[in-house]
């Protein structure tokens, strides 16, 4: 069920990425409000992976304007954006959770799927530390091999003193790209 969840999608990211293309409306919300049904009734996907899915599309083609924006010939409509890679977005813990004896449990198109996965000692660590809290994660199949991966997302709040310690601006951030 996982890489036929996967399959659906990618299939739902390109359509909704055709749809915003071909109708010039980019916003996560509005896509939301107009095709959301749809990819839940067209691709079988449950409510988060649509969020989901419209959030991904959305991204990509706010990078694709800002990307056009820097063009000499002044065109601004970004380019037809196709989702090729079999990846898919999960939040935590809505659309997976990490269990014990290292198996996870997976939301996909027929229900709650668990599974085993494998750690490394440092990645054990880390997961298991109540220092680190675990994020959003994404999952990816690799065709050629039949392989399927959980890349998953942890952070840690990190107070360095160094900040505190300067006598003035260092730099700023203006988001600007030469």
């Amino acid at each position: 069920p996982i890489i036929e969840t996967t399959r659906q999608y990618v299939a739902a990211m390109n359509f909704a990425s055709e749809y915003a293309r071909s109708n010039d409306e980019y916003s996560k919300n509005k896509l939301q409000t107009l095709i959301y049904q749809e990819l839940r009734e067209r691709f079988g996907l449950r409510s988060q992976m649509a969020v989901n899915v419209l959030g991904d599309v959305a991204a990509q083609y706010k990078g694709e304007h800002a990307r056009n924006r820097h063009r000499l010939n002044n065109d601004v409509s970004p380019r037809s954006v196709r989702f090729k890679a079999m990846t898919m977005h999960l939040n935590y813990p809505r659309d997976y959770s990490l269990k014990s004896n290292e198996m996870v449990s997976l939301n996909t198109i027929d229900g709650r799927a668990i599974g085993p996965y494998k750690l490394g000692e440092y990645q054990r660590h880390l997961i298991d530390s109540s220092e680190w809290t675990t994020r959003s994660a994404i999952i990816s199949y690799r065709e050629r091999d039949g392989n399927v991966f959980l890349h998953v997302a942890i952070e840690k709040e990190i107070i360095d003193s160094f900040l505190f310690e300067c006598d003035g601006v260092v730099g700023v951030d203006l988001g600007m790209i030469n």
